[in-house]
Formats: C-alpha cells, sequence, structure tokens
C-alpha cells in the first residue's frame, strides 16, 4: 500500500498513541459508510501501513454506535470505490488492524470489522446482518467470514434469520475477541499495544476454513424458510450464500455471494422492501391515528370486508377468495371470512381464478387508501405500513399504495376492472388519482 494524505474534510480523523494509529469515523447519525468515509478510511490505513512508526491501528468510532451499515442513500446510485473494494483494500493491510465496537453494528459495520483482524466490543454493543430485511444479503464478504468464525449455524442464524448478537455471545460464538467495559477506543489501543508487546500475526478471517456441517442442517433451514417465510426470495438467497462458504474456497466463494446479490439488488422484491422500511420511518413521523378518530387498521379492515362482501354478493366462494390471497402471500386471518377451515396448500395452488381476483383486490385496496387519504389525512406510507404490519400484506410487495405506484394506478384500476370482468361480475373502478408516484425510498 501507498501513503496518501486525507482531506481535512474527509469524516475521518487520526491520532497516534505511540505505535497505535487510532482513526475515528464521525459521521452522524449513525456513521454509515458512505462515499467519503471510504475514500478517508482507505486513505487512513493506506497511511498507517506505509509509516514506519505505525505497528498497529485501531478503528473506533464517535456518537452512540459504531458502524450501522451502508449508506442506504447511495443504493439508487453507488459511487466507486463501493463497500467490497473497500473491504477487500482494508483486507490486504499489513499491519494488525482492530475493530472498537459499541452500541449498535449492523451491516456493513460488521462486515468490515470481519476484515479487522481483530474486535474487542463494548458490553452494551449489539451486533447483526439485517440484510435479509431489505430483500438483499450481505454483499461484502459477510456470507463468507461470518461462518469462518462462528461457525454455519450460528452464521445462518444471523445472516438468514436476521438475529443480532449481544456482546457476550458474539463474545462466545467467536465473533469477538475481548468484551470491555467503558471507553472502547481505550481498551482497544490498550489491547493494540499487547498485540504489538506480543508480536502477534495479522489474522485474516478469510485464511481461516469453515468447520464441516451438519449435512442436514442447510435442508431444515430451506424447509423452515418455506414454513415461515413463503415467497420471500432474500432468505433463501442467504442460505445459498452461506453453504457456499462451506464448500467453495474463500474466493470462490466471494463470487457466488456477488453473483447472488445481484440477482437480489434489482428484483422486485428487493425495491418492494426497501420501500417499506422507509415506509416504516414516515409513518412513525405521522400521527397514529385519524381525523375521524377510528385506528387507520379499523378502516382499512372495514373497507375491504365490504369488498369481500361485494364479490360475495357476486358469487364468489369466499374461500376461493382465502385461496387466492393466500396464494399471492397474503394472510387473512385478520379479517371475518379469512380463517375458512379446510383450505389446504393444495388448494391453494389449484385456485384457477387466483390472478384475477387478487387484481381485484389490489385496485380495491388502492381505491380505498386514496379515499382515506383525501379524507383522513393519512399518507400513503402510513396506509401501506398498515397493510404490511398488521393485515397480513405480503411485506415483499411493498404494499397496495407501492403496488399500483410500480404499475400505475390508471393501469391498476383498469386491471382491476377487466379482472373482476373475466369473473363473471359486474364490478367497475374508477381511474384511481394517485398524483405523482411518492419515492418514499430515496428520502
Amino acid at each position: 500500500m501507498q501513503g496518501k494524505t486525507i482531506s481535512a474534510e474527509a469524516p475521518v480523523r487520526v491520532s497516534h498513541e505511540g505505535p497505535v494509529m487510532v482513526i475515528t469515523i464521525a459521521n452522524p447519525p449513525v456513521n454509515a459508510l458512505s462515499y467519503d468515509v471510504r475514500i478517508a478510511l482507505i486513505g487512513a490505513i493506506e497511511n498507517g501501513c506505509a509509516n514506519p512508526e505505525t505497528s498497529a491501528m485501531v478503528i473506533r468510532c464517535e456518537g452512540r454506535s459504531f458502524i450501522s451499515g451502508a449508506d442506504i442513500r447511495e443504493f439508487a446510485n453507488p459511487r466507486d470505490p463501493r463497500v467490497p473494494a473497500m473491504i477487500e483494500l482494508i483486507e490486504t493491510a499489513t499491519k494488525p488492524l482492530i475493530a472498537a465496537i459499541h452500541g449498535t453494528a449492523l451491516g456493513g459495520g460488521v462486515e468490515l470489522s470481519l476484515v479487522c483482524h481483530y474486535r474487542i466490543a463494548r458490553s452494551d454493543a449489539v451486533l447483526g446482518l439485517p440484510e435479509v430485511r431489505l430483500g438483499l444479503l450481505p454483499g461484502a464478504g459477510g456470507t463468507q467470514r461470518l461462518s469462518r468464525l462462528v461457525g454455519i449455524e450460528r452464521a445462518l442464524q444471523v445472516i438468514v434469520d436476521g438475529v443480532t448478537l449481544s456482546a457476550a455471545e458474539a463474545l462466545d460464538c467467536g465473533l469477538v475477541d475481548k468484551v470491555c467495559e467503558g471507553d472502547v477506543g481505550a481498551a482497544a489501543v490498550e489491547f493494540a499495544r499487547s498485540i504489538i508487546q506480543e508480536n502477534l500475526p495479522v489474522r485474516r478471517t478469510s485464511d481461516r476454513s469453515v468447520a464441516a456441517p451438519d449435512p442436514e442442517i442447510f435442508r431444515r433451514h430451506e424447509q423452515k424458510i418455506h414454513r415461515k417465510q413463503p415467497g420471500f426470495i432474500a432468505p433463501l438467497h442467504c442460505l445459498a450464500a452461506v453453504k457456499a462458504s462451506s464448500e467453495l474456497p474463500f474466493p470462490e466463494g466471494l463470487m457466488k455471494e456477488k453473483e447472488l446479490f445481484l440477482e437480489l439488488f434489482g428484483s422486485p422484491q428487493a425495491k418492494a422492501m426497501q420501500y417499506a422500511f422507509f415506509a416504516q420511518r414516515e409513518a412513525a413521523k405521522a400521527a397514529a391515528g385519524t381525523k375521524a378518530g377510528t385506528p387507520l387498521r379499523d378502516l382499512l379492515v372495514q373497507g375491504f370486508e365490504a369488498h369481500a362482501k361485494a364479490l360475495f354478493d357476486a358469487g364468489l366462494a369466499p374461500a376461493d377468495l382465502v385461496a387466492a390471497l393466500r396464494n399471492f402471500g397474503m394472510a387473512t386471518d385478520a379479517y371475518s371470512w379469512g380463517r375458512q377451515p379446510g383450505i389446504h396448500d393444495d388448494a391453494i395452488a389449484q385456485q384457477p381464478h387466483a390472478k384475477e381476483i387478487v387484481e381485484t383486490c389490489l385496485g380495491f385496496m388502492a381505491e380505498l387508501g386514496m379515499d382515506l387519504e383525501r379524507s383522513t389525512g393519512v399518507t400513503r406510507a402510513q396506509i401501506d405500513v398498515a397493510w404490511i404490519m398488521d393485515l397480513g400484506f405480503p411485506a415483499y410487495r411493498g404494499g397496495p399504495m407501492f403496488h399500483a405506484n410500480l404499475i400505475g394506478s390508471a393501469q391498476l384500476a383498469a386491471a382491476a376492472t377487466a379482472a373482476a370482468r373475466r369473473l363473471g361480475f359486474n364490478l367497475a373502478l374508477p381511474a384511481l388519482s394517485m398524483g405523482e408516484a411518492e419515492s418514499v425510498v430515496q428520502k
């Protein structure tokens, strides 16, 4: 590595404690790995490796937490060097790197700590790789490195199930080397001094092997995904990536991870789940109730119950509606007609008019949402979050309002009306007036 000058404006500061270089990331509020942070961090590590007076380096963060992931605002327009490239550059460091973790370390923050040679965590730290909740997988080597430290079973829990680990749990499974109280930066400096004194080597996670797993563990986990998360593709891709870590050499495993990540990155499910993530933030900013004083959930249930009754009056059997919605991925237990006995998977899969039934429902859901937006002042984000969190709409489809924006409100209304007619129902929806498509994801 060749030394570089770090810009004074970069959100990374460098100080020295004798032979230990301390690299401090200050990018509030969550120390995300933005473009400026990536550039400055690479420069600081290159300078440390080139400086003969530096024997070890500590990466710490200011504020309430360690790095809490990549900057999700850059998803639409990523800039080089991207997080995976930065991680690969860091791994070539020729001097020991110690991650000093406190607060919350998520996503890219954990992936960065995995590529460091040693990890120390404050007792309040929480570590996780929650990318599966955004319809993605850890794409900077996390699926290949984590299993090399903690084993396949724990890696599946963290990556596929989205489980977070406390500092004590991380120490117990081998993710961190030490847990401390108080100032984790100071503790990491002392840890670095002991590494220097004992002449401990650079310890690259990628050089480790993966302990041979129980051959049945992947099959059991796949069955659990199909049972608990039917329709979701990200957990299955995460499972495949972790499995690759046990079957392929590290470089080939990284290539497999990248292949699986790219399949997810541009997928409709990833876009829908990222929309839902931001929609929950937007909804939290608004009042929980409505102008009418009736909870939004109740208004949606009442409206959808009325639509279902119209379908039933037109001749649709309740069991057929339930089967079609479940085939779409929607739970129906919130509705009076939704707990139909005797509906099994075969009946759901064989429902001959599922597409038409779902299209009529989606059109009505969007129409109902527009009416509530105009009459009560609730936001589209609130409406979609209520459908997803309370009323069984599949998160990987983003919500009815997202769906209407995605395909166009006029097209949705026309498709819903045409679908109803194909079913033999004389139901018509007005052209939905959605206005400008709301882009919650980029806020």
